[in-house]
């Protein structure tokens, strides 16, 4: 299912470890930028994290939501 979705099977979990801890603990990290686990690299988000009208509907949908 996963690769049918996006293309390519789940990177193990080794992988995003070493990203965090890389981005944490040397000067790889650039405050405000997106990094692209998948590139390995800055680069920009996905166009909808730049709509402002698509982020208030996602913050209004999220407030309805109730966890219990």
């Amino acid at each position: 299912m996963a690769k049918e979705a996006y293309g390519q099977h789940w990177s193990p979990a080794e992988k995003g470890v070493d990203i965090l801890y890389d981005l944490a603990m040397t000067d790889l990290a650039e405050t405000g930028k997106y990094f692209d686990n998948d590139k390995g690299f800055y680069s920009e988000a996905h166009p909808d994290a730049y709509d402002n009208a698509k982020i208030e509907e996602l913050v209004s949908l999220s407030s309805n939501i109730v966890l219990r």
